[in-house]
């Protein structure tokens, strides 16, 4: 868990939390080692607005919210371990930031260039998109946003592109939604980004120009570079000449330092840059002008006068290019991706749709950027020594104008350059929260470590995750940023396995009654709206109302506060509601569940009657011998009903992770004691055990009830299975072994036979034991199946609820369809 701090809980918080928290209250009852932590991603815009509209300072601001949300969530009895609590804007976990981000930078997988952003004229500031009117205008000021060159801070997700991307084939199905937005996202990885220094005036400049290519084994061969014109590179000031044309020569050239050629560089509208997005711009901005393979760079190469060499002959082997000579074009690739490495100037396989992360943001509350900058030795890192660069004290009216607040702190932008040690200046711009959380999740597992982020050894038995609950919109934000860096740590030897989480809950939306004028759309609050025969209005004109149901929003005035549902009904109806009736990845339409309170208070006079029953039982009061008449059959129900409550609750909250699921179950185990002759329940084993069983069930959902019930019911237990002890330090009950335990066999996923059996038969069930049992019981079915070509083959006990034998087998292709003879084909005439 790691909200951001807004000060408000609302409902969607409320929904992830009580789930993670039933799930994390299940394993502990399992006897399983859980860390359920919670934290904060306090860093962010809306602080630092905060002091320019209220005049109250970022860390304040934030410090009260968090303390605000932290009581709000502990009314929910959710069991984290605020022991582990962190909050990134805090410089104990910052500086580990910083540390990761001069780790990136040393393998080079940090650098700096220009690059567009949305400028505020007036407020001389950079915006971020959701700042910008459907006008185009600055939300603060009412400017009219400009798209203007910044240089900006970038790390090199290009470098991980092939890696993210075949990682995703590995994850289970719950990342299928993910998996296919991020395998969209990051494209087909085609080629490479190469790297050339750029010289104007026989002078190096700052800027680089990375260039995509899916031949880079031909780089000796290259004659000029074309840029697009939206190309940062796009300046008058580099045109040679008066700008014209579709074609212009620039006053700049490219070098290789791979070949060390140089060669031209033209800004050409001709040429095909590749594929679109969705905006319908190019991803790429460049292309290498290659003549001897390709005819268009031919033509230019012949109109400009541009000298070049063949380099690959007629035999498909490469000449004239160096080191590469002689080799075929597959092995001249794989030497001069690697010599690109080598040199670091590219060399990674990646997809020319992806592009590198921007982290630079022009605002205050942030992590700072430790980077310094000298006009000796041009920007040098700062040194490990000397983290955390920690964020100055500004006053509210400081954070009004220019491109950073940071640059207000005069006194700590000054500084000196840690190579040479003269003056030099700090970076001003801070890092994108995405970067603060893209590792959080780590930083749990070590939270007070001083001297690195977290011990690769301490963390080792925790990764991945083993559960990330979330919705599908941080597919390409968080999943993506996380992903990503842990890719880095595994590169670093931090961790042993890449991907950073392994199943994944993708929450529904929680939605609420929405009202909205019909003639005017404009949303109304469900108190001002009416019903008059049959129709709504609006209480104060009358007017026609629609309603619908809406993501919960303060604009679409269909939020309903947790806390005022909790006042209400209590906590562990608040959570029931929230878990109840409807899966975790579908919405859930916020309603009153009359049916939750129903059954809470079902349970508690099964509690209540059994207490007092077990009394006057202690008394002397027993069962007539008539209503023991068919207590055989009457356990034997029970006993089952138990099982089966057992047996599926545990699969709905292990595999799917559906409590809703799992709360159906338990509510059939309730209407199953409900039946038992009140008479003898007191005294009946079978129907104790049952109870107890169903108390120890509920504590996930309802912790409270729970809890209150179980001290009851432990006060007269006589079950040797149960303590009295409180319900948390129980254990989570356990399938009966001569209970019926299947074999399931699954092809394509799609059940196709059942063998009955008990679970201690299923525990010793091995692979071969399993086929053939299916070979004596289905041995028509299982000739056919084998009959097909067999992809695949898994044999999986599911403890406590099935075993499975899945096969996946290809599918038998349709036969084609004969041509018609003649004779038939007049048949059908007459016909």
């Amino acid at each position: 868990m790691f909200p951001y701090p807004s000060g408000e809980l609302h409902m969607g918080h409320v929904r992830v939390y009580t789930l993670s928290d039933a799930l994390a209250r299940f394993r502990r009852l399992q006897g399983k080692e859980v860390i359920h932590p919670m934290g904060w991603d306090a860093f962010g815009l809306p602080a630092e607005n905060a002091a320019i509209q209220r005049a109250v300072l970022p860390d304040q601001w934030t410090e009260a919210n968090i303390q605000s949300m932290k009581k709000q969530i502990q009314s929910l009895c959710c069991s984290f371990d605020w022991e582990r609590e962190i909050r990134t804007c805090d410089p104990s976990y910052y500086k580990w930031t910083q540390y990761i981000f001069l780790r990136l930078h040393e393998r080079n997988l940090v650098y700096q260039k220009e690059a567009m952003v949305n400028w505020d004229p007036v407020d001389e500031t950079v915006l971020a998109d959701e700042q910008i009117d459907v006008n185009g205008r600055s939300w603060r000021s009412g400017a009219k946003v400009q798209k203007k060159y910044l240089r900006q801070w970038f790390i090199r997700t290009r470098s991980f592109a092939q890696e993210l991307l075949e990682g995703l084939r590995n994850l289970p199905h719950d990342w299928d939604e993910v998996a296919a937005i991020q395998r969209n996202w990051i494209g087909q990885c085609s080629g490479s980004f190469i790297e050339f220094d750029l010289k104007m005036d026989n002078r190096l400049m700052k800027e680089k120009l990375a260039v995509f290519t899916s031949e880079p084994e031909v780089l000796h061969g290259l004659s000029h570079i074309n840029i697009a014109p939206i190309s940062p590179l796009n300046k008058e000031a580099y045109y040679k000449g008066a700008a014209g044309g579709k074609v212009i020569p620039l006053k700049i050239s490219a070098v290789s330092r791979v070949t060390q050629a140089e060669v031209p560089v033209f800004l050409n509208a001709e040429v095909d840059y590749g594929a679109m997005d969705y905006q319908n711009k190019p991803y790429l901005d460049s292309k290498l002008g290659v003549p001897s393979i390709d005819v268009a760079d031919q033509k230019m190469a012949a109109v400009f006068g541009l000298p070049y060499c063949r380099v690959v002959g007629d035999d498909g082997r490469m000449l004239n290019s160096g080191e590469l000579n002689g080799l075929d074009r597959e092995e001249a690739r794989r030497v001069m991706l690697a010599r690109c490495k080598e040199l670091r100037v590219g060399g990674d396989w990646t997809s020319p749709k992806l592009n590198d992360w921007c982290v630079s943001r022009q605002r205050y509350w942030g992590t700072p950027i430790p980077m310094i900058h000298c006009d000796s030795c041009g920007t040098v890192p700062a040194p490990y020594d000397q983290l955390p660069v920690v964020l100055p004290k500004l006053q509210p009216d400081q954070f009004q104008k220019g491109p950073s607040p940071l640059r207000q702190a005069a006194e700590w932008v000054k500084t000196a350059c840690p190579r040479c040690g003269g003056p030099a200046h700090r970076e001003t711009d801070t890092m994108d929260t995405f970067v603060d959380s893209s590792w959080y999740f780590m930083r749990y597992l070590d939270p007070n470590n001083d001297r690195l982020p977290f011990d690769p050894a301490l963390v080792e038995p925790w990764v991945p995750v083993h559960l990330y609950i979330g919705g599908v919109e941080h597919a390409l934000t968080h999943l993506f940023s996380a992903r990503l860096f842990q890719y880095f740590f595994y590169r670093e030897n931090m961790v042993s396995k890449p991907e950073p989480f392994h199943r994944f809950v993708t929450m529904g939306m929680v939605k609420g009654e929405t009202f909205r004028e019909q003639k005017t759309g404009q949303y109304v609050l469900a108190q001002d709206v009416e019903k008059k025969d049959g129709v709504l209005v609006t209480k104060s004109s009358g007017e026609g109302v629609t309603k619908t149901w809406e993501k919960m929003s303060k604009s679409k005035m269909n939020g309903i506060s947790p806390q005022s549902i909790v006042d209400e009904y209590g906590v562990d109806f608040t959570r029931l509601t929230m878990l109840s009736y409807v899966a975790p990845t579908s919405d859930r339409h916020f309603e009153i569940e009359k049916a939750a309170l129903r059954w809470m208070n079902q349970v508690w006079q099964l509690v209540v009657a059994f207490r007092k029953a077990r009394e006057l039982a202690g008394r002397g009061t027993t069962a007539t011998s008539q209503s023991k008449t068919g207590l055989k059959e009457k356990e034997a129900a029970l006993n089952d009903a138990r099982n089966r409550c057992v047996r599926n609750v545990t699969y709905t909250f292990t595999e799917g992770f559906t409590v809703n699921a799992g709360i159906v179950q338990i509510q059939h185990l309730t209407k199953a004691l409900k039946k038992f002759p009140p008479e003898l329940s007191p005294m009946n084993l079978e129907y104790e055990r049952a109870l107890g069983d169903l108390l120890i069930m509920i504590f996930p959902t309802v912790p409270c009830m729970a809890a209150e019930l179980w001290s009851a019911f432990s006060a007269v237990t006589t079950q040797p299975g149960f303590t009295k002890e409180p319900v948390v330090c129980q254990r989570w009950p356990q399938v009966d072994k001569e209970y019926h335990m299947p074999l399931l066999v699954t092809v394509n996923g799609h059940e196709a036979a059942n063998i009955a059996m008990t679970g201690v038969e299923a525990e010793k069930l091995t692979m071969d034991d399993a086929i053939g049992l299916v070979k004596s019981k289905y041995a028509e079915k299982w000739q056919r199946w084998s009959s097909l070509p067999i992809i695949s083959m898994q044999f999986k006990l599911h403890a406590g609820h099935h075993v499975e034998l899945a096969l996946e087998v290809e599918k038998p292709k349709k036969p084609t369809a004969q041509p018609e003879s003649e004779e038939q084909s007049e048949k059908k005439e007459e016909r």
